[in-house]
């Protein structure tokens, strides 16, 4: 089923300190600078200090309601997509609530790398009864971090900030899924850093995004040449230009940041939305795929006539 969904406002936030791929290789045992850009396609990204998850997600939030010229008390759903949340309890969305002195419910979802397109699926149905919905993608992925891990070089920090609405005409279709059998591919217990095996989220992701893109596609009686851009999670470059290859569609139709901010788990989609938007490549009325996929296996694919105020 379509929904009619307008982006009010759309905001990122980074840490200020930022990591490149040199100092990667003086602290990370067997990697080398080079590699990370050549296979990667990452030069540098963005750690945490003194940030962390709630004031990276606060900013974003600040600046999402900037642009769409709105106070806090005119939201009425705020929902935080996270899977490194420096708390168990309470909720990120609850403190950053908070912090913004909004009134309203708050809650969190985790599916990873592909928290942004589950919770605009959950939300998308509920536009009738909630008119503003705050989305906040948070991720601090430095702070699970081994740094004598080769798999270091993969993530960086950061968050986005969308404010949503129902629309005046359906643009919006979704579609979401898991798959539990690759749960131990990544994972990350409570006292310890992420266990990564790259190969594996390889094959998942250069099986699931096209098989799942073209699915959506077809169900919905869409065609891949009237797509304007693929904006994907950012788990490497090769992963992203084989999905290219396989869906059939220029390498220049998929939408990259990583170069700049490595892979920020559940916020790289809409940081690289964000990042479409405020260069002006990504414009009002643009035919986009979303897609990601995140540990569990989870993946969600979603497709959006740009409708931005």
């Amino acid at each position: 089923m379509k929904y009619s969904v307008k982006i009010k406002g759309i905001g990122m936030e980074v840490p200020y300190t930022i990591l490149k791929n040199e100092d990667i290789e003086k602290r990370t045992p067997g990697s080398k600078a080079e590699w990370i850009k050549d296979k990667l396609g990452i030069e540098q990204r963005h750690i945490c200090t003194t940030e962390n998850v709630v004031s990276l997600g606060f900013g974003a939030a600040q600046r999402a309601l900037m642009m769409a010229d709105m106070f806090e008390d005119e939201i009425d759903l705020i929902v935080v997509n996270t899977s490194s949340a420096d708390k168990v309890s309470p909720s990120v969305a609850c403190m950053i609530q908070h912090r913004l002195r909004a009134e309203c419910p708050a809650f969190d979802i985790n599916a990873v790398c592909s928290g942004f397109i589950y919770a605009l699926d959950m939300i998308t149905p509920l536009l009738d009864r909630y008119k503003n919905v705050l989305l906040i993608s948070t991720e601090t992925y430095s702070k699970i971090t081994d740094w004598k891990d080769r798999n270091s070089c993969f993530f960086g920090d950061g968050a986005a900030a969308v404010i949503i609405s129902k629309g005046d005409t359906p643009n919006f279709v979704s579609s979401i899924g898991a798959d539990g059998d690759g749960w131990q591919h990544f994972n990350c217990d409570r006292t310890s850093t992420f266990q990564m095996n790259g190969k594996e989220v390889y094959k998942f992701g250069t099986t699931v995004l096209p098989t799942q893109i073209k699915k959506l596609l077809d169900d919905n009686n869409l065609h891949i040449e009237s797509v304007d851009w693929v904006v994907p999670h950012q788990p490497s470059h090769n992963v992203l230009k084989e999905t290219a290859k396989k869906l059939g569609i220029p390498e220049e139709k998929i939408y990259f940041n990583m170069k700049r901010y490595g892979n920020t788990a559940g916020a790289s989609v809409p940081m690289a939305l964000y990042d479409g938007i405020k260069t002006g490549k990504i414009k009002k009325g643009d035919n986009i795929i979303l897609a990601a996929i995140g540990s569990g296996w989870t993946y969600g694919v979603g497709y959006l006539k740009l409708d931005l105020k």
